[in-house]
């Protein structure tokens, strides 16, 4: 078996073979003789049926069963002689026309491999990070969201307001009256329930409504019919006041004040504008090493990844076909830069000789279960004993620490930025390639 590559492009690889007829009919014979003990045909005693028999009978399977064996000794051969093609990028299907006995049997396998990654330059790049202002009107909504949230629901003896609460006595025909509280400061009930403003406690109204299966309150999804609602209650959100009795009973030490809760506040806001800061220093290293190290993508794995987002992402029978054109643009760039940030981290991974121990990957493993909202310990029992998402989950975590290497060698300057246009202009992409991205996979574990 003569298997040949060809290299028509650096990271294209062409598996051709050729089988003589003779081969071909010396591998049908073998596998006649393989098989001729256990076919049974009638008139014939087990391995005796001659192979025009078998064949006329079960030549289907045969040319089936050799055309596999065939292409899989090609692609061992092929491994044989280049040992990257064991982990390619991208392999298309194999084409031939189909084997026959008798007669020769070519084939030829186009393959994609990783393409060789020249750095040219990789450190010491001179970086901004805005420094975005926290404004007084974003920490006057954040104290009173947070106030809101520990608000105390007080009775009223005055008739219905918007963004009040109402207690009801709530039936369906002819069922018994069960009681309801129904919030009029969410808009989904309110679109329901907002019949009930202006009316005071102990009126009825009767409305026929229809619920969605999707209504916040489970007792009421996919019903239908007229309502009666008889008021029971009627509350008020009342927001507590910032003194020392709310302090106290939210942990705080004595002598806490007002102005000491407000600088809490402007300083946890602070600390997610510096988050974003961090996370658009990252986005500029990326958009710098694209820059600074072209590499070319292999065109059929591009195309295979980015029909991958669109199917895994995006439902296409919603979108107009005058759209998709435009979206599939957008999607192909953020593929782009997601194809070509792994390749790049890689080749500085490899440059610098970075390899995480055991311990980091399970210290990666924890902080991630923890950043989502997942048992650590279930999440390093599930990986630990699947050694390809071990593997998986420790090139993510080579990456990591590549990243952080790249990043100590860079001259990281504050670039003060006043203006609320700037703070948009300058946000991460939608793309961002966060690292853990990567482990796309590990959300799974969420419903393990």
């Amino acid at each position: 078996m003569n298997v040949i590559l060809e290299r028509p492009d650096e990271a294209v690889v062409l598996i051709k073979c050729e089988l003589p007829a003779e081969e071909v009919s010396k591998r049908f014979d073998e596998l006649v003789r393989e098989n001729a003990q256990r076919i049974a045909i009638p008139g014939f005693r087990p391995g005796k049926a001659p192979k025009s028999v078998i064949m006329a009978r079960y030549g289907d399977a045969f040319k089936n069963d050799l055309t596999v064996k065939l292409i899989n000794e090609i692609l061992s051969k092929a491994i044989e002689q280049e040992p990257a093609l064991e982990k390619p990028l991208f392999i298309d299907e194999p084409k031939f026309e189909p084997v026959e006995d008798g007669k020769p049997f070519s084939v030829e396998i186009y393959v994609e491999l990783p393409p060789k990654v020249e750095l040219q330059k990789y450190k010491e790049f001179e970086l901004k990070r805005p420094i975005i202002p926290v404004p007084k009107e974003e920490v006057d909504a954040m104290i009173d969201e947070f106030l809101l949230r520990n608000a105390t629901l007080e009775p009223q003896k005055r008739p219905v307001q918007e963004n009040d609460y109402v207690e009801l006595k709530l039936s369906l025909e002819e069922d018994e009256p069960s009681p309801i509280l129904v919030p009029l400061d969410d808009p989904e009930f309110l679109n329901y329930f907002g019949d009930l403003i202006g009316k005071e406690v102990g009126e009825k109204i009767e409305k026929n409504l229809s619920f969605p299966d999707s209504f916040p309150d489970r007792r009421l999804q996919g019903k239908s019919g007229n309502f009666v609602m008889e008021i029971s209650n009627v509350f008020e959100q009342v927001k507590p006041e910032l003194n020392a009795d709310f302090f106290k009973k939210l942990g705080k030490p004595e002598g806490y004040t007002a102005e000491d809760f407000r600088r809490e506040v402007e300083d946890f806001a602070r600390a997610n504008r510096s988050k974003a800061s961090d996370d658009l220093v990252f986005e500029r290293l990326v958009d710098a090493l694209i820059e600074a190290n072209p590499v070319k993508i292999p065109p059929k794995y591009f195309e295979k990844q980015v029909e991958e987002y669109i199917q895994e992402n995006l439902d296409v029978s919603k979108i107009p076909q005058d759209e998709m054109e435009k979206i599939r643009k957008e999607v192909e760039d953020r593929v782009r830069r997601r194809i070509l940030y792994k390749f790049l981290v890689d080749a500085v991974a490899d440059a610098e000789n970075i390899e995480p121990s055991e311990q980091d990957v399970i210290d990666g493993m924890r902080n991630w279960a923890q950043s989502v909202g997942i048992n650590p310990d279930v999440v390093q029992k599930t990986i630990t004993e699947d050694p390809q998402r071990y593997e998986d989950f420790k090139h993510t975590v080579r990456r990591e620490k590549a990243i952080e290497f790249i990043l100590s060698t860079c001259k990281i300057v504050d670039e003060e930025i006043s203006e609320k246009g700037d703070e948009q202009k300058n946000a991460p992409p939608e793309d961002a390639p966060q690292e853990r991205e990567v482990n796309e996979d590990e959300s799974q574990l969420q419903t393990s």
